[in-house]
């Protein structure tokens, strides 16, 4: 965010915001009839995806539902209507016997749904078009969910500890 803050700031250009789970659910608009549900879904910690759902349109596909952060289980609850899943976290839905309870879906490949750069150019055009500019000193990333810095520091704390014990043995 940082570099491209910068980058539009020097060049005095504006800055747009093109959102991952909008840009994954574009490159699978190919796959796609008009008015079909597409379901992103991204790997976050173990055992959640991040998700959200969107509905193809004539040019970019409009968000039905806020993003989120779902387990395994949450996920399968929640996709109740049939739609096109795709997304890096197919494989793990599949590895983990998730994508067997939802027949309704169609599942794409990662490699069949690829980001580049020619989804976001669309993406950043459009969002230009209707004047959905970010401010430059208010850009910041979007997390809907909080790091979990203290655990990660109480297990480094348990593993130094552990490491300590062991060389003074």
């Amino acid at each position: 965010m940082a570099m491209a803050k910068g980058l539009a700031f020097a060049s005095k250009k504006p800055l747009i915001a093109v959102p991952t789970l909008l840009a994954l659910a574009t490159a699978t608009s190919a796959h796609a009839g008009i008015d079909e549900n597409i379901v992103p879904v991204i790997k976050a910690r173990r055992g959640e995806v991040y998700t959200a759902s969107f509905v193809s349109g004539n040019r970019l596909p409009n968000q039905l539902e806020p993003e989120r952060i779902l387990s395994f289980i949450e996920f399968r609850e929640w996709l109740k209507t049939p739609a096109i899943v795709c997304g890096n976290a197919v494989g793990w839905l599949n590895e983990n016997g998730i994508i067997d309870n939802l027949e309704k879906c169609r599942f794409i490949p990662q490699d069949q749904a690829r980001l580049s750069g020619g989804v976001v150019a669309l993406i950043g055009e459009n969002k230009l078009a209707a004047g959905e500019i970010e401010s430059l000193e208010k850009a910041e990333p979007h997390y809907i969910q909080h790091f979990e810095i203290a655990r990660l520091d109480s297990a480094t704390q348990k593993v130094n500890l552990l490491s300590h014990k062991i060389l003074q043995a």
